[in-house]
């Protein structure tokens, strides 16, 4: 069975060494078995592990709901149904941040717009935000 030390395995799964210290801190990755020389020695398993913590904070999951999807992993018969719920929720939060990114996109259109139609150095924008003093 291939293992890895801190440093290789950093590398391997491409987060720094304190990030996986971290991750192990909190639990969401077992703890290596230590070598005679004090190293850490982390399993294939737990490679894979790291690289799913990475994809699931890609995907938007807090390291809490990482935990959990985890935990729930190991306890339940139903993980699957599970995880689909909190991906669903995931994909709402999404949703409604789309929502928020579009009406700010509206919002600096129109105010670049205002921008153009003004003349010389006059800036609409600085004046609105001293407005707001």
């Amino acid at each position: 069975m291939r293992t890895y030390n801190i440093g290789k395995l950093a590398k391997e799964v491409k987060l720094s060494i304190d990030t996986l210290r971290y991750y192990e801190n909190l639990g969401l990755v077992e703890k290596p078995l230590r070598l005679p020389n004090g190293y850490r020695s982390y399993p294939q398993e737990t490679k894979n592990r790291f690289l799913f913590i990475k994809w699931a904070k890609a995907m938007g999951f807090t390291l809490k709901e990482i935990k959990e999807m985890l935990s729930i992993k190991n306890a339940s018969s139903d993980t699957c149904e599970i995880i689909k719920v909190q991906a669903m929720v995931k994909i709402d939060i999404v949703d409604k941040k789309i929502l928020e990114l579009k009406k700010l996109r509206k919002s600096l259109k129109e105010i670049v717009l205002t921008c153009e139609k003004t003349p010389g150095d006059e800036c609409p924008i600085l004046e609105d935000f001293e407005q707001c003093k």
